[in-house]
């Protein structure tokens, strides 16, 4: 006999279950249906204080008070965040997890977080205009997929929800989950809302199973939701270890690098190589800051309209994301430029700040005032961004920064004249990708740099072939998971990729005592080895 922990998303209460459970218990299984805290008949205990913990502690308490072992936690919407961190709590009570519908949080993120803004911002402008601002109301235009006999049913008892638990983190502790099998029920093929998370259960390697019924399939297919509940239950056999399942390729996707639920912060990102960066990120399922102030190639000039283009571009595709336009010359604006993303999207998990200069001025011509905005725009900036960043990343214990260089600066036969302070700017970004990425070493935080090469508006020759989309898989790549290593230089340039690091020769040891410079003259081929530049 199997146990099923049935636990709705928002609005709902245990009842939405209850021809399930009549189901289950009919087929020799035990269904216990929960009530979160401030819903249905529950409903009068709702008040602001009502967030995402006091619903796991609904759920664990059930386990606890009604000593239950070997338990399917079923979560359904909202209630995939819920059984989630329920499960992380005492995980050697749960047999398995199964996710009808539902959210899919990992560590740090909310249901918010986890879900597309066209949805958020659905739910907050119903708790703005019926909520007093901290409860949802049920939706009155929701596709319930019910007939009328049914919806008569159900639409009284709907109750408003407590917004604090959709806004509040999931805290689910390193391996907590490790041995625990989940499986993945898409009842609402139609939609594109849980999409990603059937794509990532499918790579992970979960039971995953397509139904049909509508989101709210507990309600209008109780027969096909029952069925599905006991064959997972059939696939986890009791005698069976409790391990994770072994990950399965998606011959699709082989090892394909997602962002569901993280954050991108680009800078420059409304032209040439920082939009291309932030289009591929948000189509891999990031949040992305758009940042871009609009302003002309020597930095004066200001245009919302540059950041605001990539954003409905991104939007316009299904995508998250929002603009910036803060000034990076100031260690306020760059300030402020983190805070938007976390005030907005909770979290930062990427950083790319790719905004530059060019402006060609030979040492002699270059004042002090584009000296300023240079160092400003290409040192600076830079790292008051990553300064302002990291204690978040930190806190996550998750990070990926992308810093910005250039073989202008690092080798003399690539290098141009009247950069000079380009040149500054570009290895500067180099000593801060090295020593923050060894303060970092203990941290899952990488940080490396891009050196890029593609035909955008500062490069002074025609190169159509030299694409920014062919840069961008690199950046995206630094950006990920997948990325383990720091302190890399990857260099990109129209579907090229290699990678550089500061290396020595073997040289010469002449011993312990000095020797007199002539030596090194006479000796420099050996010295230099095949360094560039090798006659004195």
């Amino acid at each position: 006999m199997a146990t099923f922990v049935l636990v709705p998303g928002a609005w709902l209460g245990g009842w939405c279950w209850r021809n399930v459970a009549r189901l289950l218990r009919s087929a020799g299984h035990d269904a216990i249906t929960i009530t979160l805290t401030g819903l249905a008949e529950r409903a009068h205990l709702l008040t602001p204080a009502v967030d995402l913990g006091t619903h796991i502690e609904d759920v664990v308490g059930a386990l606890i008070y009604e000593d239950q072992q070997n338990v399917f936690l079923v979560g359904h919407s909202y209630g995939g965040v819920v059984v989630t961190a329920a499960a992380a709590r005492l995980p050697e009570r749960v047999r398995g997890l199964v996710y009808l519908d539902a959210s899919v949080p990992e560590n740090g993120l909310s249901n918010h977080d986890v879900l597309p803004q066209r949805v958020r911002e659905t739910i907050w402008e119903s708790a703005r205009n019926g909520g007093d601002g901290w409860r949802v109301p049920p939706p009155a235009a929701i596709d319930w997929g019910l007939d009328d006999g049914t919806r008569a049913w159900v639409a009284p008892r709907l109750t408003p929800h407590p917004l604090k638990s959709l806004e509040d983190p999931a805290h689910l502790p390193a391996g907590s989950l490790a041995e625990v099998p989940r499986a993945f029920l898409r009842s609402s093929p139609s939609s594109s809302v849980y999409q990603s998370f059937l794509e990532r259960a499918r790579v992970e390697g979960w039971l995953c199973h397509e139904l049909d019924g509508g989101h709210y399939a507990m309600l209008t297919a109780p027969n096909v939701v029952a069925t599905a509940l006991l064959s997972v239950a059939g696939e986890w056999k009791p005698g069976e270890p409790r391990q994770r399942r072994r990950p399965m390729a998606d011959p699709a996707f082989p090892e394909r690098i997602r962002f569901e639920g993280q954050v991108a912060v680009v800078t420059g990102a409304g032209r040439g190589l920082g939009a291309a960066y932030a289009r591929l990120l948000a189509a891999r399922g990031a949040s992305v800051v758009v940042h871009d102030a609009g302003v002309a190639p020597d930095g004066s000039g200001f245009d919302p309209a540059v950041a605001d283009t990539v954003v409905q571009e991104i939007m316009g595709r299904g995508g998250t994301a929002v603009a910036s336009y803060e000034n990076l010359e100031s260690e306020a604006g760059c300030r402020r430029l983190i805070e938007i993303a976390v005030e907005r999207f909770k979290r930062i998990d990427v950083l790319v700040p790719n905004a530059g200069l060019v402006i060609f001025r030979s040492v002699e011509e270059t004042d002090l005032a584009t000296w300023n905005r240079m160092v400003n725009v290409g040192i600076h900036a830079p790292f008051h961004l990553v300064q302002a960043a990291l204690p978040h990343m930190k806190r996550q214990g998750y990070g990926r920064i992308v810093l910005t260089t250039s073989g202008r600066a690092m080798r003399l036969d690539s290098a141009a004249v009247g950069l000079t302070a380009y040149c500054v700017g570009k290895m500067g970004q180099l000593g801060l990708m090295v020593g923050v990425a060894a303060e970092m070493q203990d941290i899952d935080i990488r940080v490396n740099a891009i050196s890029p090469v593609a035909s955008t508006r500062v490069l002074r020759r025609r190169a159509p072939e030299l694409r920014t989309e062919h840069v961008a898989p690199g950046v995206a790549f630094l950006a990920s998971s997948s990325c383990k290593v720091s302190g890399i230089v990857l260099r990109a340039a129209g579907g090229r990729f290699s990678t550089g690091e500061y290396h020595f020769g073997d040289g010469v040891d002449f011993g312990p005592e000095p020797v007199e410079p002539e030596t090194l003259a006479e000796r420099w081929r050996e010295v230099s080895g095949s360094a560039v530049g090798n006659s004195p």
